[in-house]
C-alpha cells in the first residue's frame, strides 16, 4: 500500500528526518517565519508494522510532530 508519511520539525533537524528517508523522493515546505519544515513521502509499505517502525523511529527525533 502507497503511505503518506508527514512530518513537521525544527528547521535544524529536517536532515535527521531526510535521512530516514535517503533512497525516496521528499518535497519539503518552510514555515512562513522558517523556523519549522514540513517534510512529505510518499513511500510503498508491505504491512502495517513498516509504517509503525518508521513512526518509532521518527518519534527519536526531538521536536518532531507527525501527522
Amino acid at each position: 500500500m502507497l503511505y503518506m508519511f508527514k512530518f513537521i520539525v525544527p528547521e535544524a533537524k529536517q536532515e535527521k528526518v531526510i535521512d530516514m528517508f535517503k533512497k525516496h523522493e521528499l518535497s519539503a515546505r518552510k514555515s512562513k517565519n522558517g523556523n519549522y519544515v514540513s517534510l512529505t513521502a510518499q513511500i510503498f509499505m508491505r504491512s502495517s508494522q513498516e509504517v509503525i517502525d518508521v513512526y518509532k523511529k521518527a518519534s527519536a527525533i526531538e521536536g518532531l510532530i507527525a501527522l
